[in-house]
């Protein structure tokens, strides 16, 4: 989905849009703001003004009218891979809240330091599947294993 604003000639304003557009729907953030929490519907979708009139985004872009904020933020929703878009002015989480989130029973946690992400870049997992993997983003070394089971979970361990 494209902008129909010259957004889009603004890589680095559009980059810090969508960097904070998904912070406001990150695990550290989304479950303590009471603010968003309150205009999130049943299904945890937010109306992209409101997040388009937070002080953030009103800095980033200054010389927009609130209704071309809304417009901007609902776009970039579109190139997350962590926030969807919902209908024609939404957006909401990919995945739920970890404590929400049912997949976390069968989840294993690892931090990986930069010694051994050096000596391989192959990890061998004897049980199949992950959800994803995130190529748009630097490897910090911490992963989260999601497993078809929760006995292949604790085998894992």
């Amino acid at each position: 989905m494209s902008s129909s604003f010259p957004f889009d000639q603004d890589d680095a304003r559009r980059a810090q849009v969508l960097r904070q557009v998904e912070y406001y729907f990150c695990d550290e953030n989304l479950p303590y703001d009471q603010f968003l929490l309150r205009h999130a519907d049943p299904s945890g979708a937010i109306e992209s003004s409101v997040l388009a009139n937070s002080n953030r985004i009103v800095e980033y872009l200054p010389s927009m009218s609130p209704t071309e904020r809304a417009k901007v933020v609902f776009d970039v929703g579109a190139r997350s891979d962590s926030i969807q878009q919902v209908g024609d002015s939404k957006l909401s989480r990919r995945r739920p809240l970890p404590l929400d989130d049912p997949a976390a029973s069968r989840s294993v946690y690892a931090r990986f330091s930069k010694a051994s992400i050096h000596e391989s870049r192959t990890f061998t997992i004897p049980h199949r599947k992950l959800r994803e993997h995130r190529e748009t983003r630097d490897f910090t070394g911490e992963v989260i294993f999601e497993f078809e089971t929760r006995a292949a979970s604790d085998v894992s361990q």
